[in-house]
């Protein structure tokens, strides 16, 4: 399953390469130029991320020194606000029995982070946008990914990673799905 000499960041992403392109796939039919598909786009990301950060709060909070400042519930509730809508209800995310399979999990949340910088650019003028541009902390992807080399060294805990976060790209899938189809 695993090419021998590829680092754990590696394994992760091109294990789940696939899942992250059907997420894509599904988030690029929201506009976010316009206000009706930069909320749907909000709505759809929080379905999933407000009960994944919950479940994975303890595990990550040991693992993760500052995960306090990783967290970005808070950010898309108040963007949801802003825009007079309140937090879709999310379905119970599945939960992560290792350290591994937490580290594959927030694999995809800090990957979105990393994604949400790329977005921003793409939302109409003067929307809330603290969602997807958290207050800017140097180094954090880095530390994530030395965090990964560190910890996923066996191909057992890589294995794990790989199932957790293709669950999570999974869950994303399914909740953008059900926003589209919410709106038609």
């Amino acid at each position: 399953m695993f090419q021998t000499g590829l680092g754990a960041r590696d394994v992760l992403r091109r294990e789940t390469r696939p899942d992250h392109e059907a997420v894509d796939a599904v988030y690029s039919r929201f506009g976010l130029s316009q206000p009706g598909g930069y909320l749907g786009f909000l709505r759809a990301q929080a379905r999933c991320l407000i009960s994944l950060e919950a479940v994975l709060e303890a595990r990550a909070s040991r693992l993760i020194s500052d995960w306090p400042l990783r967290r970005r519930t808070h950010l898309i509730q108040d963007d949801l606000r802003d825009l007079g809508a309140a937090s879709p209800l999310s379905p119970p995310a599945q939960t992560f029995d290792s350290d591994a399979a937490t580290l594959g999990a927030l694999y995809v949340l800090e990957g979105s982070r990393l994604g949400g910088a790329v977005l921003v650019r793409t939302v109409y003028p003067g929307a809330p946008v603290r969602f997807l541009s958290p207050p800017a902390t140097p180094g954090l992807w880095r530390e994530f990914v030395n965090l990964l080399e560190e910890r996923l060294t066996e191909r057992s805990e890589r294995s794990a990673a790989v199932r957790a976060a293709r669950a999570v790209f999974k869950q994303f899938e399914i909740g953008g799905r059900q926003e589209l189809e919410a709106v038609a």
